[in-house]
């Protein structure tokens, strides 16, 4: 065999789209790759542009790059990033990563023949995998920070992301000068509900009034739940047993003074006694501490909070179901 016939072979027998196309952009050579992916032979591919045998092709950007590589001597690439794919064939891809059709990269390089460049040879590369793999990762990677950062009963914020939350917005109101109100939560006599009913019970009022405290809220308020023991000297560490059991809760309103924390908290009390214990008639209540960050007399985080648990609790005292602003 010489080595005109190995080429030949090799070029139609390499596991890669290859075809070759001249300045008229006519196909005239074209592999068993794309004979097997394409369901075009190569009998109907030469001779025929690539549009001509598969319409549905990127043939726009094609052509300007084989323009480039013919007239200019300048091989082109064309990423997948940017243009996914030269010609649309389908794979058998799980369609949750959004990918139906093969992924592809393309390079052409220019062919010199007798010192002219008539010829532009494109080479096609299935990069499916690599991008399904990414599209993997990066999923699986939005569930992790997700898991650190929501509760997984009720799906809030947790404690992390409220210190880093509240870290941020302080800074931020001091230097744009806004106050945020802060509001502590505590659903009243939640243990005596866990005893009489059920921790699945019990579960199923903390996932609603998760649902309710969020509905009262702005959208861009923050909600977190916090675990009953705050205040001993653990609030940077989670324990799931903890925050699973917690029946406390709390909201951070940006762009809110005291009394627009009162309104809001006010709007919460009432939508949470609404709330019935399932397969009773008997309702819950809470009870709500408010305070507030003032950016012309700022606090640090934790005192806001120990001010809020602080309202949250003279609340308690006070017969519970109501509410206890800080005093200004």
């Amino acid at each position: 065999m010489d080595n005109l016939s190995i080429y030949q072979k090799s070029f139609y027998y390499v596991p890669i789209g290859v075809f070759i196309v001249d300045n008229n952009k006519k196909i005239t050579h074209w592999n068993k790759w794309l004979e097997e992916k394409t369901k075009v032979s190569e009998q109907d591919a030469i001779g025929s542009s690539l549009p001509d045998i598969i319409p549905e092709c990127n043939y726009e950007r094609f052509s300007s790059a084989v323009d480039q590589v013919i007239n200019n001597n300048a091989p082109q690439l064309l990423s997948q990033t940017l243009n996914k794919y030269l010609i649309p064939i389908e794979v058998n891809t799980s369609k949750q990563y959004g990918v139906s059709l093969m992924q592809q990269q393309v390079k052409i390089v220019p062919i010199k023949q007798d010192n002219n460049i008539n010829f532009a040879m494109i080479s096609i590369l299935d990069v499916t995998e690599t991008i399904v793999r990414s599209v993997a990762l990066t999923k699986l990677a939005h569930k992790l920070e997700e898991a650190s950062i929501k509760d997984e009963l009720t799906g809030l914020y947790n404690r992390r992301y409220m210190w880093e939350w509240l870290m941020n917005q302080l800074n931020q109101a001091k230097r744009s000068k806004y106050n945020i109100a802060c509001l502590m939560i505590d659903l009243d006599h939640f243990k005596k509900v866990n005893d009489t009913y059920g921790h699945e019970v019990g579960d199923m009022i903390l996932q609603e009034s998760s649902r309710i405290v969020g509905s009262q809220l702005r959208r861009s308020d923050v909600i977190v739940r916090v675990d009953t023991d705050f205040g001993n000297g653990n609030e940077g560490n989670i324990d799931v047993c903890v925050r699973y059991g917690g029946e406390e809760f709390v909201a951070l309103l940006p762009y809110c003074d005291l009394a627009g924390g009162l309104i809001s908290a006010e709007r919460i009390r009432k939508a949470v006694a609404e709330i019935t214990i399932p397969g009773t008639d008997n309702h819950i209540s809470c009870s709500i501490g408010v305070a507030e960050f003032n950016y012309g007399n700022p606090a640090d985080p934790e005192a806001l909070l120990r001010e809020a648990d602080r309202q949250l609790y003279l609340a308690k005292d006070s017969g519970r179901n109501c509410i206890m602003p800080a005093v200004k």
